[in-house]
Protein backbone atom coordinates (compact mmCIF):
# COMPACT_ATOMS: atom_id res chain seq x y z
CA UNK A 1 0.00 0.00 0.00
CA UNK A 2 3.11 2.39 0.39
CA UNK A 3 4.39 1.94 -2.45
CA UNK A 4 1.35 2.58 -3.79
CA UNK A 5 0.69 5.88 -2.22
CA UNK A 6 4.41 7.23 -2.93
CA UNK A 7 3.64 6.35 -6.95
CA UNK A 8 1.04 8.56 -6.74
CA UNK A 9 2.75 11.02 -4.50
CA UNK A 10 5.64 10.85 -7.04
CA UNK A 11 3.53 11.47 -9.59
CA UNK A 12 1.48 14.27 -8.36
CA UNK A 13 4.84 15.75 -7.84
CA UNK A 14 5.79 15.74 -11.50
CA UNK A 15 1.88 16.81 -12.49
CA UNK A 16 3.31 20.18 -10.24
CA UNK A 17 6.36 20.63 -11.73
CA UNK A 18 5.11 20.48 -15.45
CA UNK A 19 2.21 23.10 -14.12
CA UNK A 20 4.71 25.15 -12.43
CA UNK A 21 7.03 25.18 -15.62
CA UNK A 22 4.24 26.20 -17.96
CA UNK A 23 3.11 28.78 -16.25
CA UNK A 24 6.55 30.28 -15.47
CA UNK A 25 7.02 30.09 -19.06
CA UNK A 26 3.63 31.76 -19.52
CA UNK A 27 4.50 34.65 -17.57
CA UNK A 28 7.22 35.05 -19.49
CA UNK A 29 6.11 35.81 -22.28
CA UNK A 30 3.45 38.14 -20.82
CA UNK A 31 5.85 40.04 -19.18
CA UNK A 32 8.12 40.20 -22.35
CA UNK A 33 4.89 41.51 -24.65
CA UNK A 34 4.13 44.04 -21.84
CA UNK A 35 7.94 45.25 -21.15
CA UNK A 36 7.86 47.65 -24.17
CA UNK A 37 4.70 49.42 -23.21
CA UNK A 38 6.04 49.34 -19.15
CA UNK A 39 9.39 50.78 -20.24
CA UNK A 40 7.56 53.56 -22.13
CA UNK A 41 5.34 54.34 -19.24
CA UNK A 42 8.59 54.42 -16.95
CA UNK A 43 10.29 57.46 -19.37
CA UNK A 44 7.69 59.56 -19.58
CA UNK A 45 9.74 62.24 -21.92
CA UNK A 46 13.20 61.36 -20.59
CA UNK A 47 15.55 59.55 -21.83
CA UNK A 48 15.24 55.80 -23.23
CA UNK A 49 16.32 53.22 -20.78
CA UNK A 50 19.71 51.57 -21.45
CA UNK A 51 19.71 47.59 -22.44
CA UNK A 52 21.26 46.94 -18.61
CA UNK A 53 18.14 48.87 -17.37
CA UNK A 54 15.84 47.34 -19.70
CA UNK A 55 17.04 43.78 -18.96
CA UNK A 56 16.84 44.96 -15.10
CA UNK A 57 13.29 46.00 -15.15
CA UNK A 58 12.34 42.52 -17.12
CA UNK A 59 14.06 40.53 -14.22
CA UNK A 60 11.78 42.48 -11.61
CA UNK A 61 8.87 42.34 -13.41
CA UNK A 62 8.97 38.67 -13.91
CA UNK A 63 9.76 38.22 -10.02
CA UNK A 64 6.77 40.46 -9.43
CA UNK A 65 4.75 38.06 -11.46
CA UNK A 66 5.78 34.74 -10.07
CA UNK A 67 4.92 36.06 -6.79
CA UNK A 68 1.68 37.10 -7.59
CA UNK A 69 0.83 33.78 -9.45
CA UNK A 70 1.94 32.13 -6.40
CA UNK A 71 -0.45 33.98 -3.97
CA UNK A 72 -2.83 33.60 -6.29
CA UNK A 73 -2.47 29.81 -6.73
CA UNK A 74 -2.13 29.65 -2.89
CA UNK A 75 -5.27 31.72 -2.13
CA UNK A 76 -7.36 29.44 -5.16
CA UNK A 77 -5.98 26.07 -3.69
CA UNK A 78 -7.02 27.22 -0.38
CA UNK A 79 -10.52 28.40 -0.89
CA UNK A 80 -10.97 25.50 -2.76
CA UNK A 81 -9.98 23.61 -0.01
CA UNK A 82 -11.60 25.36 2.40
CA UNK A 83 -14.93 25.09 0.62
CA UNK A 84 -14.69 21.38 0.04
CA UNK A 85 -14.48 21.02 3.74
CA UNK A 86 -17.61 22.65 4.69
CA UNK A 87 -19.73 20.68 2.29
Amino acid sequence: MEEILRGYRDRAYALLAENRAQSREGIELLVRERLPHVAAAMQAGGKPLTTEQLEALYHELLEISFTMFSLGYTIAHTVDRNASARV
